[in-house]
């Protein structure tokens, strides 16, 4: 770390953003700098991110609507997560939701004219079974071509064909390490990519510098950035989150529109 933090402190962060060019690769040394620069380089740097984003995707913010497929029971043990089998969190758990609530929510996007239906289940592995449940809801709510995304545990490839044939448009995986081996069967299938991480879970700068790099070099269509809300009952209800300065998630934020200029950022 001491090394790492005198090469950052000799790069000037000010220079870097007045010269800025979008061809520029940066470094993970500039990066880090950035991330740590002071926040008198805020202003600058919400100026160098606007220019991208209004470049790129101008002034329009796209709404979607989230529905809980599976809620809870799940055999993963996230610390940040409420559905996690090791959370106390005290909220509903079911295997399947209604049909009535999640056409009911699929026909609220299209009413709206909103983004996109996401969809969500906990989990880490299906079977072809359940797949294949969750493919023949897809297809009744892809009725008016609505955009359908679904965070989903590790699929087979012949899971992920079966939800490509129903419809489904993007897909975003659970877990960091054998995630990206699952993001690059789905991407070589055809599916839209939804990547990005959360911050404030005990992770060092340099940890949210190699997150952002490894996004940037799958290069998804969006990229959620998350910043940690503890909750009661999981492992990190304590968490001191108190680092989450607003001029800190506004530096993750820009430093993510910089190596993704042309991601959706959510």
């Amino acid at each position: 770390m001491g090394v790492m933090q005198n090469v950052t402190e000799n790069i000037n962060v000010g220079k870097l953003l007045d010269n800025w060019d979008e061809t520029h690769e940066l470094t993970k040394d500039e990066a880090l700098a950035i991330l740590n620069c002071d926040d008198v380089c805020l202003d600058k740097l919400i100026e160098t991110a606007y220019a991208l984003r209004l470049k790129y995707k101008g002034k329009k913010v796209s709404i979607q609507l989230l529905t809980n497929v599976r809620s809870g029971n799940c055999s993963q043990n996230c610390a940040y997560c409420a559905q996690s089998c090791e959370s106390q969190a005290q909220i509903e758990k079911y295997k399947r939701v209604s049909d009535e609530k999640l056409y009911g929510d699929n026909d609220l996007v299209d009413n709206k004219h909103l983004a996109r239906h996401c969809i969500g289940l906990s989990g880490i592995s299906f079977t072809d079974a359940e797949i294949e449940d969750l493919a023949g809801r897809i297809r009744k709510m892809k009725k008016n071509d609505t955009q359908i995304c679904c965070s989903i545990g590790f699929l087979t490839e012949k899971q992920a064909l079966m939800l490509k044939e129903a419809g489904l448009n993007r897909c975003t995986t659970h877990t960091y390490d054998q995630r990206i081996n699952n993001i690059r069967m789905l991407k070589r299938i055809g599916f839209e990519m939804c990547c990005g991480g959360i911050i404030g879970m005990g992770e060092s700068r340099e940890d949210v510098v190699d997150m952002l790099m490894d996004v940037k070099e799958i290069n998804p269509e969006s990229v959620p950035i998350n910043f940690l809300l503890p909750i009661k009952g999981t492992r990190l209800a304590d968490r001191d989150i108190s680092g989450l300065t607003p001029q800190y998630c506004l530096k993750v934020l820009c430093l993510a529109r910089l190596l993704v200029p042309k991601s959706d950022i959510r």
